[in-house]
């Protein structure tokens, strides 16, 4: 955490009923207020991403065993000049941690909102935005258990919180795919994903999968028992045939 108003970081171990055990301070280099961390597992990296204009991310390190924190770089010229509550909303690791996502939160033209891709092994790095298109506000990221990063953006100026994709995260920015207003374009209401699962929530998944009429050149009968129940189904019938229907009927046309 940050303490209001100061370049000072505290990091805490949780002792389950115990509480919090105080391990570590860190005073950061720059004058940086964070408007939100991003933790990368592997390599005990957070990026600090900077509320204020013209600050640029920050690098550090925690040691999980020790439970102590080192600074480690700042990112040059990723800072922005948009006049917001959060120049930058938020960052997020690709999985090998050699890119890091930036969503800029916007502050209208000519200061765009935007996500760009910053590649730890450039001999010149620099946030590259992934894609052209105008946003009115970039918000949230964050990294899937599929692999993918999602994205929550506003178009237009009172418009609704639409759901990115970034499908292929560990790729260069020439090869990304963005898969704009995913999940029929639907308003998620929200700048931020939840961390936590509500109380109640269930934790575990359970997927089965039943056919009827096996026969070749029968139309076979898929159905699939998921709880808790999806939003959406994708089914790969293993000849280069799919259907995103619940309860789909395919017909193999060789063994």
């Amino acid at each position: 955490v940050q303490e209001s108003g100061s370049n000072d970081l505290f990091l805490f171990r949780y002792r389950g009923l115990a509480g919090l055990e105080p391990t570590d301070t860190l005073t950061l280099p720059q004058s940086v207020e964070a408007a939100s961390f991003a933790w990368h597992l592997p390599t005990q990296q957070v990026a600090i991403a900077p509320r204020d204009q013209f600050r640029n991310i920050q690098i550090i390190r925690v040691d999980v065993l020790s439970g102590t924190m080192s600074f480690d770089q700042e990112l040059l010229n990723t800072g922005n000049s948009d006049f917001a509550s959060e120049a930058i909303y938020d960052t997020e690791w690709s999985p090998d941690a050699r890119y890091l996502y930036i969503s800029r939160h916007g502050g209208g033209s000519p200061d765009v909102a935007t996500v760009s891709q910053y590649d730890f092994l450039d001999p010149a790095p620099v946030a590259r935005p992934i894609f052209t298109n105008e946003l009115h506000r970039s918000y949230d990221l964050t990294l899937a258990p599929n692999g993918s990063i999602y994205h929550l953006y506003q178009e237009s100026a009172g418009g609704d919180f639409l759901l990115g994709r970034l499908t292929n995260p560990l790729d260069s920015i020439d090869s990304l795919v963005y898969m704009p207003a995913e999940f029929e374009a639907r308003d998620f209401a929200s700048r931020s994903f939840p961390l936590f699962s509500p109380a109640g929530a269930q934790d575990t998944l359970a997927v089965s999968i039943s056919a009827r009429d096996l026969c070749l050149g029968n139309d076979t009968k898929f159905f699939g028992n998921v709880s808790p129940k999806p939003d959406t189904y994708e089914w790969d019938f293993g000849d280069g045939s799919s259907s995103q229907e619940p309860a789909p009927v395919h017909t193999y046309s060789a063994a």
